[in-house]
């Protein structure tokens, strides 16, 4: 957990770096919302994707042929942030009442002999967005950063 809000806190402060990025991602979801959540209120902020694993290495396709389960000695290549790609959607990791609007990723390398084509493997580590407001009560427990 303490590993959680620390990469939460880190990304916080990546991300201010560029204020005028957040302004556009929050200017876009916002447009997304209005239409499709009419009459709801949100509160802005950094959440940490929930999952009942805690923080994982995401395999996506490839995690057939990697012994899924079993430990997988990676490392760190680079730090990766991006546009959501479903733009006003709930988020799959964070339930029906996250949007996500900016991803916080660690890309990862393999070390082991692992062949993976396409999307490479990943960490999500944050996510800045929207959050319904009537499930804030419960979203503390999951260490979320409000920017209001």
């Amino acid at each position: 957990q303490k590993t959680r809000e620390e990469l939460l806190r880190a990304a916080v402060n990546f991300a201010l770096a560029d204020k005028e990025l957040l302004a556009a991602d929050r200017s876009a979801l916002e447009k997304h919302l209005s239409r499709r959540q009419e009459g709801s209120r949100f509160e802005w902020g950094f959440w940490s994707p929930t999952s009942v694993v805690g923080l994982h290495v995401l395999l996506g396709k490839h995690a057939d042929g990697l012994n899924v389960g079993k430990r997988v000695r990676f490392k760190i290549k680079k730090l990766l942030t991006f546009p959501t790609r479903k733009l006003g959607e709930p988020s799959a990791s964070g339930g029906a009442n996250l949007f996500g609007s900016r991803w916080f990723t660690f890309e990862v390398s393999l070390i082991d002999s692992v062949k993976c084509d396409g999307d490479e493997p990943h960490i999500s580590f944050a996510v800045f967005g929207a959050q319904r407001l009537a499930s804030l009560v419960s979203s503390t427990a999951s260490g979320g950063y409000g920017s209001s």
